[in-house]
């Protein structure tokens, strides 16, 4: 039913078409015919008549071109291939009723095949449906072709030396005879592994790092029954394969110690790919090699010189695997020795004699550089070598340097001989300690000059010069007295054995200066001196003035009585010259000498009658001698006694007893 409703309705559209073109539908129909069949461009017949066939790929499209000799226009509806009817809405744009245009697909199986355009289907006005008449030329050959092996790469992964991948080889129509997976590298191939069917895993190994390889699989196969026969065809390609970089290591020396003869020293290595290691290590003194270890623990130079800059180099050699072959890195550290230390010596002395030194030396030599030499000790004076002497290191002790002056400055220099290590060699006559010290004055010639006797008029001296030794000159010297006045008063010329010295008629308290001279050598550089050897002064005894008192005042009738206590050791009271006074006091101011008598020490008596009223006073007087040359003291007052009351003579002379004392 469905068929008849197109065929009608292709029917009127046909008279319309016909109507408006003004012609007459029936009488000027021509029937189409069939002119002949292309296949891509060709004709599918060869020469003999016989098929040339078509190779094509599974899905291939062959375009047909069906030419028509159809000058009526007919609408063409479709065509029939193999009893496969395929309608106008298959063919391509370009078709026309006079060129049907038709893209074939394939079947999807291999083999060879023929096909037959069977039938073409138009319109006719009048007839409706009907088919071309095709007698020859409508027939084509195609072989369909075997699908070529197929790779699918399933994973890959590069690493640093080596590049694991999984795929699958697919021979879907059994063509394949044999592949290879091929691995390259510029142009050359780095390995080989043979390839079946199917899926498998493999680990290209040992690699270059950080390297651009290609992949590809080689196949070998037929098709078309031997019509394209594959040798070794590549099926697969995967270029720019990179394999990952090997990190460049970083190393450093440190160093650990570095003391007076040796360097300890270590290194640090940031390898993590481990591409290399330390070679050997170089020492270097002012880019001269100087020693090499090879020893990549416990990393030390020794039995170096002090004090000097050494440079360590160390070899590290490496290999990243990128083809480049082996690197070297070379890294420095510079360090330098400590310096030994100088030799010391203090001189160690107690205070020097005038006339010598007793001296030690204390070595202090802690690096243990001083040469076993002997040591030079020289005696300066006045920057001229005074005296030398030579000892060994061992004999350092109780040196004495002798004979030398007195009062004067000397220094002791200290030379030896001692090696620092530092490549300078030996360090000759090096001043190594200094002491510079005063030789004490030679005393002044001593003199023991001891009083034997003194008295207010006379001296006795003991004097003992043999502590002159050997200073003086002539073994002789001079002595002289002299009083205040610098008057010489006695001068004598003595040896110097012990011996008595006198002096008489001097004066009680009497002050004298002896003076003893001598000509004397120090020692000190000064040659023989004249002077004083000894002065001091001396006083002859000082006599007492005499003293006395008036005790025990009594009254008997017209007599007053008392007693004299008097004292005069050194005689000194003129002769007769004791006095008494008695004198009476009215009280108003008026004082009154009423008697005077001349008394002996002890008992003396006034004769009077004592008034009442009155108060009487005793006096007692002195003339004095003290033989110092100032002459008679007269008139000196040695007591006073005060009589108040008459009538308590008695118990007055108990309790004023005090009021006589000397003044």
């Amino acid at each position: 039913m469905r068929r008849r409703l197109i065929l009608l309705f292709i029917l009127i559209s046909s008279a319309f078409i016909l109507m408006a073109c003004g012609e007459d539908p029936i009488d000027d129909v021509v029937i189409p015919s069939f002119d002949e069949m292309l296949v891509n461009e060709r004709n599918p017949l060869a020469g003999d008549d016989s098929f040339d066939t078509y190779m094509v790929e599974k899905n291939d499209i062959l375009m047909i071109e069906i030419h028509l000799n159809n000058p009526s226009n007919l609408p063409i509806n479709s065509i029939n291939i193999n009893g496969t009817t395929y309608r106008q809405s298959r063919f391509e744009e370009d078709s026309s009723h006079h060129l049907i245009v038709f893209g074939f697909d394939v079947l999807r199986v291999p083999g060879e095949r023929t096909y037959t355009l069977e039938a073409i289907e138009y319109t006719h006005p009048e007839d409706g449906v009907s088919e071309i008449s095709i007698q020859a030329n409508n027939q084509f050959e195609v072989y369909v072709l075997e699908s070529k092996p197929a790779v699918e790469l399933n994973s890959i992964t590069p690493n640093q030396e080596d590049v694991s991948l999984n795929l699958t080889l697919r021979d879907n129509d059994t063509i394949l005879e044999d592949a290879t997976l091929v691995l390259y590298h510029d142009g050359s191939e780095i390995e080989t592994v043979p390839l079946s069917s199917g899926q498998m895993s493999h680990i290209f190994s040992d690699l270059l790092s950080n390297t651009s390889y290609t992949l590809r699989v080689l196949a070998s196969f037929e098709r078309g029954e031997g019509s394209f026969i594959s040798d070794d065809e590549m099926i697969f390609e995967l270029e720019s394969i990179m394999t990952l970089e090997k990190t460049t290591p970083e190393v450093f020396l440190d160093l650990i110690d570095v003391d007076k003869t040796s360097i300890v020293f270590d290194y640090d290595i940031h390898d993590p790919d481990e591409t290399g290691s330390f070679d050997h290590f170089e020492l270097y003194l002012d880019d001269t090699l100087v020693d090499t270890t090879l020893k990549l623990e416990d990393l030390n130079f020794t039995s170096l010189l002090s004090d000097n800059t050494y440079e360590i180099i160390g070899i590290y050699s490496y290999n990243l695997n990128d083809g480049e072959g082996d690197r070297v890195i070379e890294v420095s550290l510079t360090a330098t020795t400590d310096s030994k230390s100088a030799p010391t010596i203090d001189i160690l002395s107690d205070d020097p004699h005038y006339n010598e030194i007793t001296f030690d030396l204390d070595i202090t030599d802690i690096d243990s550089v001083l040469l076993d030499e002997n040591l030079e000790i020289v005696l300066m004076h006045d920057d001229d070598i005074y005296k030398t002497l030579e000892t060994p290191l061992d004999e350092i002790n109780e040196l004495t340097f002798v004979d030398i002056l007195s009062d004067n400055t000397f220094t002791i220099h200290v030379y030896g001989h001692y090696d620092l290590n530092d490549g300078e060699g030996t360090k000759s006559e090096r001043l190594l300690g200094t002491l510079e010290f005063i030789t004490p004055p030679r005393a002044l010639p001593e003199v023991n000059v001891t009083t034997q006797t003194q008295t207010e008029s006379y001296f006795i001296w003991q004097i003992d010069a043999s502590l002159l030794s050997d200073l003086l000159v002539d073994d002789t010297m001079t002595i002289t007295i002299y009083d205040t006045e610098d008057k010489r008063l006695k001068q004598t010329t003595m040896f110097k054995d012990t011996l008595s010295f006198e002096l008489h008629n001097l004066l009680a308290n009497q002050t004298v200066r002896l003076v003893i001279e001598a000509d004397y050598d120090l020692e000190d550089g000064a040659g023989v001196q004249s002077g004083i050897i000894f002065e001091d002064t001396f006083t002859t005894t000082q006599n007492s003035v005499p003293s006395g008192s008036i005790q025990s005042v009594s009254l008997e009738e017209s007599t007053i009585s008392f007693n004299i206590s008097f004292s005069d050791p050194q005689n000194t009271t003129t002769e007769g010259s004791l006095t008494a006074y008695l004198y009476r006091d009215d009280g108003e101011g008026n004082i009154e000498l009423i008697d005077t008598l001349n008394v002996d020490p002890g008992a003396g008596s006034f004769t009077h009658e004592p008034e009442e009223g009155y108060t009487y006073i005793i006096e007692l007087y002195v003339d004095y001698d003290l033989r110092d040359g100032d002459g008679v003291h007269s008139d000196y007052h040695l007591s006073t006694y005060q009589i108040a009351n008459i009538d308590e003579i008695e118990e007055n002379d108990d309790e004023n007893g005090n009021d006589n004392s000397d003044e």
